[in-house]
């Protein structure tokens, strides 16, 4: 018998109340609760801190490379090209990874492989 007090019939009767009162509120959860196990809906935390001119600068100087790199760079693969374009785009990995496979069901990598990837466009096809 599973002794987890978070499994048990009363904490998910409690805990579909207190949900349903965060929803009414207004609440949006940084989880998806959807999932079995949740996960954080994004992972990065640019979102949370301020930018500073420069590196505003430095970041609308980067992806108007990335364009040019796009429109230029001889790509391996054309999921290649579909991972920078996406990049470009300013996607985080995970969502890169989550549009690509909804996009392409055979395609079986995961964030650290298209990481890889983004990695090798950019040591070849970026200016230095």
């Amino acid at each position: 018998m599973d002794q987890n007090p978070f499994r048990t019939k009363k904490f998910k009767e409690l805990q579909d109340k207190w949900y349903k009162k965060l929803e009414k509120s207004g609440f949006e959860d940084v989880e998806d609760m959807t999932l079995n196990e949740p996960l954080l809906k994004n992972w990065d935390n640019f979102r949370y801190r301020k930018v500073t001119p420069e590196e505003y600068e430095s970041r609308t100087r980067y992806y108007s490379n990335c364009r040019d790199v796009l429109n230029t760079y001889p790509f391996e693969r054309a999921i290649h090209r579909r991972i920078w374009e996406l990049h470009t785009e300013g996607l985080s990995l995970r969502q890169i990874e989550k549009t690509i496979k909804k996009e392409n069901k055979r395609f079986t990598s995961n964030h650290v492989t298209i990481n890889s990837i983004i990695q090798k466009i950019t040591l070849n096809g970026m200016p230095k």
